[in-house]
């Protein structure tokens, strides 16, 4: 079964301001660009924290747009870690995880 819509999803981080901005890109699987988003947040704790919000805007895009059949790609390995894990995360991120995956079932 190959995918319908890819996304993908980075952020830069300010970490004396705690600032961030997570940007969303969304191509299909012959890699026409479907559409992009950006977002800041505020009093973001670290990278890692800025890096979860950008995943989780990613799924929010997938969700409002009524996609299915996504692949979801950034560089942040400790949230792709966490995502697939079976252990129950006691991080930080915990909520902004159990979310993603709750969004994930959206799709």
């Amino acid at each position: 079964m190959s995918y319908k819509f890819k996304l993908n999803f980075g952020t830069s981080f300010l970490k004396e301001s705690r600032i961030s901005f997570a940007t969303v890109l969304a191509r299909n699987n012959e890699g026409q660009f479907l559409g992009a988003c950006t977002y800041s947040f505020g009093n973001v704790a670290d990278v890692v924290v800025a890096e979860t919000r950008a995943c989780e805007k990613a799924m929010l895009f997938a969700v409002a747009s009524g996609r299915r059949r996504i692949i979801l790609e950034g560089d942040s390995l400790t949230t792709i870690k966490k995502l697939n894990s079976k252990e129950e995360d006691r991080s930080l991120i915990k909520q902004i995880i159990n979310n993603i995956c709750v969004l994930g079932k959206k799709v």
